[in-house]
């Protein structure tokens, strides 16, 4: 991310898969350096960092993610969001299926971890001078579904789960009706990652036999107590650009 800028732009290019191979295709992207990438031989584009086929999830949260969950932690709001086209590996780098294992965690299984272990280490500061500290922190989740331009809650445990988007007093934008569920470890929230994730709509393309056909938005909303902060963290995995 550009100094002094709030928005970064990256590009992560995936590698051939299987039909692919087998059908000969070739890569019509190089890249020059990590900030340039050209396709077809002629059209340049720059970029914060442009990711190549080669480089780990690690790589690209480190890179991406990391630096974002210390600005969380300071009280600022941070989205992240995935896009590109069926297929291009948005759901996978995002970590937003609910079949990954631990050595294909994205992008929002990291930042749980990462966020969980930051809020331990600061509690146990805190209780080494307090015994009895009162509760610093406070995580709740909620998980949306914007299809066929209705929002749809992914935690209502099976009912209808329709929300609605509203105007407040001060002109924000705010959700009307989405279950906000508390959790206290990155497991109960990866628990709600998952249960979302398999109400989601998916629909077999050419690209993907089970693309994401929504958008999804996964929130972590963090109270500080203390330091009197609240912030959020949203995770947005487009549909399919095309």
């Amino acid at each position: 991310m550009a100094e002094n800028s709030c928005v970064g732009a990256f590009v992560r290019i995936r590698p051939l898969n299987a039909r692919e191979q087998a059908a000969c295709c070739g890569v019509c992207i190089e890249t020059r350096g990590d900030k340039e990438l050209v396709v077809g031989g002629k059209h340049s584009y720059t970029f914060d960092r442009v990711f190549s086929p080669e480089c780990s999830q690690t790589e690209v949260y480190k890179e991406v993610v990391e630096p974002l969950v210390e600005s969380f932690f300071k009280g600022i709001n941070v989205a992240v969001l995935a896009y590109g086209q069926t297929g291009a590996g948005k759901t996978y780098s995002m970590g937003t299926a609910a079949t990954e294992t631990a050595a294909s965690q994205g992008i929002l299984p990291r930042a749980l971890r990462q966020i969980f272990e930051r809020i331990g280490a600061e509690s146990s500061a805190a209780h080494k001078h307090h015994p009895q500290p009162q509760q610093q922190f406070a995580v709740h989740v909620s998980f949306l579904e914007i299809y066929m331009e209705e929002m749809i809650d992914l935690l209502a445990a099976g009912k209808t789960g329709h929300v609605q988007v509203r105007e407040d007093a001060e002109g924000g934008t705010v959700v009307v009706g989405a279950h906000v569920v508390p959790v206290a470890d990155a497991a109960a929230v990866l628990a709600c990652l998952h249960e979302g994730a398999r109400a989601r709509r998916t629909a077999g393309t050419l690209m993907n036999s089970q693309s994401s056909r929504s958008h999804s938005v996964f929130t972590v909303t963090l109270a500080q107590a203390q330091a009197g902060l609240r912030s959020q963290m949203h995770f947005v995995d487009l549909a399919g650009s095309e």
